[in-house]
């Protein structure tokens, strides 16, 4: 799969993540979220600058992970210039950025997770990177909506997982929106 994404020229990628960003951005789950839960892209990975910008623009909470050992946490940035870099040299929040808490009131809708990934399925379940922060920070933390984004190839009619691996709800597309079948 990362042969397939690096494959593509660089105004391929730009191109289909605009595709990408536009179609999240007028889902009905994005314009609902106060909060939205991103990942920083790196390498061939969809980019999410467009989404997280958009976020800002829409008057939304961005919170970006930061990586200590093997745990992962969502802070809050106001700007992307604010990242430096982190974990594996993927853009982090700053230091002094505050935590991302699920409040006891939130609702579900509340909060909108851009999921990374190597492959989805039609049942939502997600090819990672092997490191389970996602699946371990979503196990303590079920409670938002997960969006996977993802370039169409990415999309398999099946993919391995493992018990541990959280499903998305939905998986956006250069080319469709994906209800899973199975969602958990």
């Amino acid at each position: 799969m990362k042969k397939l994404r690096e494959a593509l020229s660089s105004d391929e990628r730009l191109y289909l993540a605009q595709k990408i960003m536009e179609t999240a951005a007028s889902h009905s789950d994005f314009e609902k979220a106060e909060n939205l839960l991103v990942y920083m892209y790196t390498g061939s990975e969809v980019r999410t600058d467009g989404i997280i910008n958009c976020g800002f623009q829409r008057g939304k909470r961005v919170f970006v992970p930061r990586v200590s050992g093997r745990e992962m946490e969502f802070y809050e940035i106001r700007d992307l210039k604010e990242c430096i870099p982190g974990f594996m040299g993927i853009l982090e929040p700053p230091e002094d950025a505050q935590p991302f808490v699920f409040g006891k009131k939130m609702k579900r809708e509340d909060t909108l997770m851009i999921l990374p990934g190597l492959a989805f399925d039609e049942k939502g379940k997600r090819l990672g990177y092997g490191g389970g922060f996602y699946d371990r920070y979503l196990a303590k933390h079920p409670d938002c909506i997960k969006m996977g984004i993802a370039y169409d190839f990415q999309c398999r009619e099946e993919v391995p997982t493992e018990e541990t691996d959280i499903c998305a709800d939905i998986i956006i597309t250069e080319k469709r929106v994906i209800i899973p079948s199975e969602a958990v």
